[in-house]
């Protein structure tokens, strides 16, 4: 008899691996309700698929379809390529339990990147949504807008990459890309930015896909991956 893949997994010391869910669609980001109801039926956490669609998983481990379609274009199923772009990142608004997402998108064959936030009723349906942020340039490509984390500041952390054509644009003030970009819940730029009249917190990236805060020191950290080689973990300062 073959063994279970669980079999070989090697885990710390102390840790069991359960498995939740499956059946997702490329599961790209997951984001857990801060403070989430005791109810069954309440959302627990939401993940982001690669190709539109937003699932939201219960406390009774079940799978509902909070949104999909949303990207506007068509997936070219290329993986590795142009099939790596659509649905990235996700949070969830501690206040309101608002989810904010990043994605791809096309306005008159050019490719751009926004973020969006969406409102719900009950957690588990979207029923409104809203641009926080767009126009930034992209391609089809992995060097999209990734990550979006609220840091403790209450304000709005986006990764962005840099879009692969040009890498010199990260180190490029003026562009977005290439960046971690801060901004209020609105999308207005907040006044104590390194340059207030600019949404960029941190330059230099290459494509910053994943983020996390650390509660001891309240910094972000951010996974950025290399040329093939050279993946790195930096903590992110502001300027």
């Amino acid at each position: 008899m073959s063994e279970s893949p669980e079999m070989n997994w090697k885990l710390f010391p102390g840790f069991e691996i359960e498995v939740m869910v499956t059946g997702l669609n490329l599961p790209v980001n997951l984001a857990f309700v801060q403070n989430p109801k005791k109810d069954r039926e309440a959302p627990l956490l939401y993940v982001t698929e690669l190709y539109g669609s937003v699932k939201a998983i219960t406390n009774n481990w079940k799978i509902h379809t909070y949104a999909q379609g949303l990207l506007n274009y068509p997936p070219d199923y290329k993986l590795p390529g142009t099939g790596e772009s659509g649905l990235i990142g996700i949070c969830v608004e501690p206040q309101t339990g608002d989810l904010f997402l990043s994605m791809l998108y096309v306005e008159n064959d050019d490719i751009m990147a926004r973020v969006i936030r969406t409102k719900s009723k009950n957690g588990l349906k979207m029923d409104s949504m809203e641009t926080i942020i767009d126009g930034i340039p992209s391609v089809k490509a992995a060097h999209q807008i990734q990550a979006v984390t609220i840091g403790p500041d209450g304000k709005l952390y986006v990764n962005v990459g840099d879009g692969m054509l040009n890498p010199k644009v990260a180190q490029d003030g003026n562009d977005l890309r290439g960046k971690i970009l801060r901004m209020n819940l609105d999308g207005s730029i907040p006044d104590d930015n390194p340059n207030p009249k600019s949404y960029v917190y941190a330059k230099g990236f290459r494509n910053p896909f994943g983020a996390a805060w650390r509660k001891s020191d309240k910094k972000l950290y951010i996974s950025d991956n290399g040329p093939e080689v050279d993946d790195r973990i930096a903590k992110v300062e502001p300027g």
